[in-house]
């Protein structure tokens, strides 16, 4: 019997294997360039070149993507170290770990998107003194956070080179900094 870690594995393997597309085969030819390289993709070419991408292939860079270090996924999968690394370098391996994050990042998105509404509603009623519990810094912060989210934060002076205190400044002055700085 799997552990349910092994099935989601084997799940996951079987939804990549599903998702290969013709174009993403080792040896195609044409490697699209990425809008956004995948990270120091550019620093190293790939020391072996996989004659064949395969299922595990892409566990490798799906385990990567989640943050896993070539040791960490060896161990998961079975592999070397050095096998993982070139994995990990391989042209189309690239381009799927780019995508990915994309897909990862989308979902997380669309998740907290969907809690932003009830995130609201709590500050809200953290300000109006609702939640048991909640103290007057906690009410202030809640209403901080509600009004710097709708209107932003106030602008801040920041003064670059030799130091200006700003109560010595004029208002002409502090109006002219403000205007430069905009």
């Amino acid at each position: 019997m799997q552990t349910s870690e092994e099935e989601e594995f084997q799940e996951f393997c079987s939804i990549l294997e599903q998702d290969k597309q013709p174009s993403q085969e080792p040896g195609s030819g044409q490697r699209q360039e990425l809008e956004e390289p995948y990270f120091r993709e550019r620093d190293f070419d790939p020391q072996y070149v996989l004659k064949k991408e395969e299922p595990q292939h892409r566990a490798i860079c799906v385990l990567a993507c989640e943050g896993f270090t070539n040791k960490e996924i060896s161990e998961k999968l079975g592999f070397t170290p050095a096998m993982v690394s070139y994995v990990k370098k391989q042209p189309w391996a690239l381009e799927f770990m780019a995508r990915v994050q994309g897909d990862m990042g989308r979902a997380v998105k669309r998740e907290l998107t969907g809690g932003a509404l009830e995130a609201a509603k709590l500050l809200v009623e953290t300000v109006n003194g609702n939640i048991l519990g909640a103290k007057a810094g906690d009410r202030i912060k809640a209403a901080n956070d509600i009004l710097n989210r709708l209107y932003g934060t106030a602008p801040q002076l920041v003064v670059h080179g030799h130091q200006v205190d700003p109560k010595d400044l004029s208002d002409e002055e502090l109006a002219k900094m403000l205007k430069m700085s905009q």
